[in-house]
């Protein structure tokens, strides 16, 4: 919880599913990412309206918009989720010194790539 002020808390649960919702415009993808329910979305941005004061989305039958307050809400702190984002990845390859991540179609990767990779490895052990 953060102190706002004496006697506002805020959930920081509450600011990473609002943060995902408003990134990815729904509450279910925000979920998927989250790895919660919709519903838990919900209820933690209906926590978060209820502690701010202000709407945040406007529901209209299946889907949500951000309000203005919401918008302005979001541009001050998306820009720190992307640091968190970004400062967890780097940390996480630091582990994982010359780490090679490909992506690729599968049909790619299994009738060209998989032929190639000892090949690869062996030219490039490090």
């Amino acid at each position: 919880m953060l102190g706002l002020h004496r006697n506002m808390r805020v959930s920081i649960k509450a600011i990473q599913a609002f943060e995902a919702a408003a990134r990815l415009g729904s509450f279910a993808l925000a979920a998927d990412e989250l790895v919660v329910t919709p519903s838990a979305i919900s209820h933690q941005i209906h926590l978060l309206e209820e502690q701010l004061g202000v709407l945040l989305f406007q529901r209209i039958h299946r889907s949500v918009l951000l309000t203005d307050v919401g918008r302005q809400y979001a541009s001050e702190i998306m820009p720190a989720f992307g640091n968190i984002r970004e400062a967890t990845r780097v940390a996480a390859a630091a582990g994982r010194p010359g780490a090679l991540a490909v992506h690729s179609t599968p049909s790619f990767a299994t009738q060209w790539l998989l032929r190639r990779l000892p090949a690869y490895t062996e030219a490039n052990p490090e």
